[in-house]
């Protein structure tokens, strides 16, 4: 649609249709998740505050609950102070005191400190949670109080409250499947319903039946707690049937739960009321047919409306959303000038990963203009749900959309697909608007398709690849992955893939697969020319499913489980050490490991914002490398090295300081790894960049494309075909390969997304002969 055509529909769309009001006293709201961007009050008033919270009022029965039960679901609304204040109140509750055994000489048991874990799904959250929580307690962060992410451990001997993501506790649970170290394991944001929270349900419940000291508490603000109280009082997903079976599907029996009352369970249930402000919530009267356009009309209608302070936050899909709107809201209002009856002045601040930290920044810091006279309108994806706090916030538009990643299994490829959001994930975006005062929320759909939006996102368990996950139940000793205590089972088809990819990688053995080739052992034949049937008789092969007798993992899976990487990318860096470029190989997945190393400034930063953008681009194609992306990243990583790591050389290359300096960490906590491995992470190719490649074929050859006519008219009149599934995707745009003339012949890729059409990203030329030579069981000639 034409930017002609929206301002068209803009006007035909009024908040006057949109309001149905509706007040709903208990929406989400308010959480003192803290931004670097806040000062630090002293610890008499984080007292202060502390006191003020809801869930302050019910210390008593929380410690009480978690004290009488092994497992405690707490449901906290936004703001309540769950995150913060539960560790706390177990801490000073004497939780973290435990029992260790006699040793030596000692004669008798020994009194030891244990720690309380609390896992969050998302890193940002689990550094800035762990560092209120110091501030609180009045210690240095990395004391009393520290976290652990990958790559970043700010811990000490000293630590009892310990914040990590999900999948750095699983990656401990691969030595200590019994968790020792902890006495009590907070699983928070437990509605996300991240692959490795879910499976952390599983492994804590196990380890539960051996530990009758361990005590686990899940928390969330919108929770269906019927769900885990049924798995953790049935003990696993057999018992689960059964009881099921025995109380009906929809499980609305309550026997043994506890009540205020104080009946007895297994599973305690805390409900923590209150919050601080109310939001009352707007309906459309009608489904509006383009979100952008009446997101626009909204944020213009409560601009000239609203006054001052009252800041709004709009929820969108993705980056060219954003776009789309921050460019008619340019238009339509401009950025230095007053509009309507308020004479106020409008802000426009995106918000989304892609985005160079001291963009994003601006959404956080307050505005340019007159404080009495300038709003900030914050354009978002759902980074701004739950992991970031912005302050200021009264007025939420949510359009109803999300861009969710998806993995099919059938044919091996992620698609980024938008979708609808699930309610839970719309009373979080709710309660954006009630954290400071009481604010408004205009939800940009019908009232009527609000009640048929599923209750909560899809697992994403349920949606994702699986393969890291089974070989790190493998590498635990979970011998039968397909029978695991899953709370939400995945499907035979997803399993079924990541236990072939695990094969062709030989991170597994035996177990009734087939031992080389594709997915079903036959060998993927590389034609001398464009040999279409050849390439398609690939396509029609299935998978094989799990095999009935259990998979054994090799040594060479050993090695690959213990780097904290994806098997494909630990693979590659084991490969690459046979052929003398390790060095390399790290510097290229620390490198991947950092998002959004390049960055283009905004189109809506300003007069020089086109000039800006122009010498970006040119900046950028300075720094590419003829062999494609991957050796661009190490091209990239090397030039900063030589620059003496200095944020004035990423300034004028437009280089993402922030993501190289992770990159660098990243690097070094893979060079102690590899060296436990028995490795010489000193082994380079300098020069030699072909032997590079080489690495690259031998690492990734599940990866690899061949240019050849396009089937689909979507593609042009070329594509690259996928060898091992036989889809057709196109370069992406970001890519240095893409539109190069001559076009390479053979590619190995990183990543496959499907937006509105399929792309391969991270691609690089490889040589045809390398795969014969260096994976034969698996690369043959026509």
């Amino acid at each position: 649609m034409s930017m002609e055509a929206r301002k068209v529909h803009v006007g035909a769309v009024g908040l006057s249709q949109l309001p149905k009001k509706m007040k709903r006293p208990r929406e989400e709201v308010g959480s003192h998740q803290l931004t670097a961007f806040q000062p630090t009050p002293s610890r008499r008033q984080h007292q202060n505050a502390r006191q003020q919270l809801p869930i302050w009022r019910q210390k008593t029965y929380v410690v009480e609950t978690v004290r009488r039960h092994a497992s405690v679901v707490l449901v906290g609304e936004t703001g309540s102070g769950k995150s913060t204040q539960v560790p706390q109140f177990l801490l000073d509750a004497g939780f973290c005191a435990g029992i260790v055994e006699a040793q030596g000489s000692t004669p008798s048991p020994i009194r030891a400190r244990k720690l309380i874990a609390c896992t969050q799904p998302r890193r940002v959250a689990a550094i800035t949670v762990a560092g209120r929580v110091a501030e609180e307690m009045g210690c240095a962060l990395g004391q009393a109080v520290g976290y652990a992410v990958r790559f970043d451990d700010k811990t000490g001997p000293r630590t009892v409250i310990k914040y990590m993501t999900d999948g750095v506790l699983l990656r401990e649970a691969m030595t200590d499947p019994l968790l020792t170290r902890y006495a009590v394991i907070i699983l928070d944001e437990a509605h996300e319903r991240s692959l490795q929270t879910d499976i952390l349900f599983g492994l804590i419940r196990r380890a539960q039946r051996e530990r009758k000291d361990l005590r686990v508490v899940v928390m969330s603000a919108t929770l269906d707690v019927e769900v885990f109280r049924r798995f953790f009082e049935t003990g696993g997903r057999k018992e689960e049937k059964a009881l099921i079976k025995r109380h009906g599907e929809n499980g609305k029996h309550e026997k043994g739960m506890l009540s205020r009352e104080g009946q007895a369970s297994t599973v305690g249930v805390v409900r923590i009321e209150g919050r601080q402000y109310g939001v009352e919530v707007y309906y459309c009267e009608e489904a509006q047919e383009d979100s952008i356009d009446a997101a626009c009309l909204a944020v213009l209608q409560i601009h000239e409306s609203e006054p001052l302070p009252g800041d709004i936050l709009v929820f969108l899909s993705g980056q060219e959303d954003i776009e789309a709107l921050a460019e008619l809201l340019s238009e339509s209002a401009g950025t230095d000038t007053s509009i309507g009856k308020t004479g106020l002045c409008m802000e426009i601040c995106p918000l989304y990963s892609a985005l160079a930290p001291e963009e994003q920044a601006k959404a956080f810091h307050p505005p340019k203009g007159p404080a009495k006279s300038t709003r900030k309108v914050i354009l978002a994806t759902n980074i701004a749900e739950t992991s970031v706090t912005i302050n200021g916030i009264r007025h939420v538009v949510d359009t109803g959309w999300v861009k969710v990643r998806r993995y099919v299994p059938s044919t091996g490829l992620d698609s980024l697909k938008v979708t609808q959001i699930a309610r839970a994930q719309a009373q979080q975006r709710t309660g954006r608007a009630g954290r400071e005062a009481p604010g408004k929320c205009y939800r940009l759909f019908t009232e009527s398709a609000f009640e048929r939006l599923d209750a909560v996102p899809q697992p994403e368990i349920q949606r994702v690849n699986l393969t890291q996950v089974v070989l790190q139940l493998l590498a635990m000793g979970l011998d039968d992955p397909q029978h695991f205590d899953y709370l939400s089972p995945p499907s035979a088809t997803a399993l079924a893939r990541a236990f072939e990819t695990l094969l062709a990688l030989g991170c597994i053995a035996e177990g009734g697969l087939s031992p080389g080739g594709n997915v079903d052992g036959t060998r993927i034949v590389i034609p001398e020319k464009d040999d279409r049937q050849a390439v398609e008789a690939q396509a029609d092969q299935k998978p094989s499913g799990p095999a009935k007798s259990r998979p054994v993992i090799t040594p060479h899976g050993r090695r690959v489980a213990s780097l904290p990487l994806d098997p494909v990318y630990a693979h590659f860096v084991l490969r690459a050490s046979e052929l003398g470029c390790i060095f390399e190989a790290l510097t290229a997945v620390s490198m991947l490991s950092a998002e959004n190393v390049l960055y283009m400034p905004s189109p809506h930063g300003g007069p020089d914002a086109a000039e800006q953008r122009n010498r970006a681009t040119t900046a950028h194609r300075a720094l590419a490398a003829y062999d494609g992306d991957v050796p661009t990243l190490v091209h990239i990583y090397e030039r900063w090295v030589a620059a003496k790591k200095g944020n004035r050389w990423c300034w004028d290359h437009f280089v993402n300081a922030r993501a190289m300096k992770k990159a660098d960490e990243v690097r070094e906590q893979l060079l102690l790894l590899v060296r436990r491995l028995g490795l010489d992470p000193s082994q380079s190719c300098g020069n030699e960049r072909q032997i590079f490649l080489r690495s690259l074929a031998a690492g990734l050859f599940l990866n690899v494309a061949r240019r050849q006519p396009a089937t689909s008219p979507a593609l042009g009149k070329y594509c690259y075909k996928m060898l091992a599934n036989g889809r057709e995707a196109a370069i992406h745009p970001s890519s240095v390969l893409h539109a190069r003339n001559p076009a390479p012949q053979c590619v190995v890729f990183t990543e496959v997304l499907t937006t509105s059409r399929p792309y391969i990203r991270g691609v690089s030329i490889v040589d045809p002969a390398d795969l014969q030579e260096l994976v034969p069981q698996f690369f043959g000639r026509a």
